[in-house]
């Protein structure tokens, strides 16, 4: 029989946009003895930390996260941390922390705050760090620890930290739960124009800065993905509304395989369609992805 746990309902959200001038900082912590190895997507030196008022990425693993799980409609994260830790107010002394992957980095970023011996907080509250409407997704890998006070708060922190304890958001009981009805589906994928002359300007005139258009239209699906037989790619951000097409500044000739994928379809079973390219005249080396939508640009060579 589970054993009862008491689960606060605070909801803080933290609210995050990433944009130029987040930090990166490239001291890790020491873990003490007896506290677990860090289970990390990237090495700690690459995580890209977010949301801190203090610089927690020098902090040291003093206490140990023992498990992460979904109870009911709370992550309850089991620890040691109880009073040791130190508390401005007598009642909070911790910050949850979430690792997730975004625009292409690893961010770390505070979620909610956590009282005094406190284990499970509602999962609700981690959302929109990601862009608005960002949450975590069922079937993706999340990597969760805790630290002493780090964000919004005057009154000083203990700087210690636990270890990092991976865990995959599951669904039906995740959030959010599977919504696809079936296997995605591609219904069209086109390239406009299909033949450039080589030297041609932008489609609207020298100034602009694409001469190729990719559109497609899918069926339950939520992301995609596009590549290029030259090895570049671009993949859209988890979380965002589904793409429709990609501007490309083509140089030469290149094929371009799009992928439709949804959470219920394994990567070999998902659907893949291809465009070819021409570009006449003499070769030249570079193709430049921008997305329709500004998710940020993706530049090859």
């Amino acid at each position: 029989m589970r054993k009862s746990r008491k689960v606060c309902n605070h909801r803080r959200l933290a609210r995050l946009v990433v944009m130029t001038g987040v930090s990166l900082f490239i001291s890790a912590g020491v873990a003490f003895a007896g506290v677990p190895k860090d289970e990390l997507p990237v090495p700690w030196e690459q995580l890209v930390f977010t949301g801190n008022v203090f610089d927690i990425s020098s902090w040291s693993a003093t206490r140990t996260l023992s498990s992460v799980e979904i109870v009911g409609d709370s992550l309850c994260m089991e620890n040691d941390i109880g009073s040791s830790w130190y508390s401005p107010d007598g009642h909070v002394n911790a910050n949850a922390h979430i690792i997730f992957q975004c625009g292409g980095a690893w961010i770390s970023s505070p979620w909610d705050y956590m009282g005094v011996g406190q284990q499970c907080k509602h999962y609700d509250a981690i959302g929109d760090l990601c862009g608005s409407g960002w949450k975590p997704r069922a079937g993706t890998e999340y990597y969760f620890f805790l630290t002493g006070i780090s964000r919004d708060y005057s009154g000083g922190s203990s700087e210690q930290r636990t270890n990092v304890v991976k865990y995959e958001w599951f669904g039906p009981a995740g959030y959010p739960p599977p919504s696809c009805e079936g296997p995605p589906e591609i219904i069209s994928f086109t390239a406009t124009p299909s033949t450039v002359p080589f030297g041609k300007n932008g489609l609207l005139g020298a100034k602009q800065d694409h001469n190729v258009e990719l559109s497609w239209n899918i069926s339950n699906g939520d992301r995609v993905r596009l590549d290029a037989a030259t090895g570049e790619y671009a993949e859209q951000p988890e979380g965002y509304p589904v793409l429709d097409g990609v501007q490309l500044l083509l140089e030469k000739t290149n094929t371009f395989t799009l992928t439709a994928e949804n959470e219920c379809t394994a990567v070999g079973d998902r659907p893949s369609k291809s465009v070819t390219v021409e570009v006449e005249g003499p070769p030249m080396a570079g193709v430049s992805l921008l997305l329709r939508t500004d998710y940020g640009n993706a530049p090859t060579t």
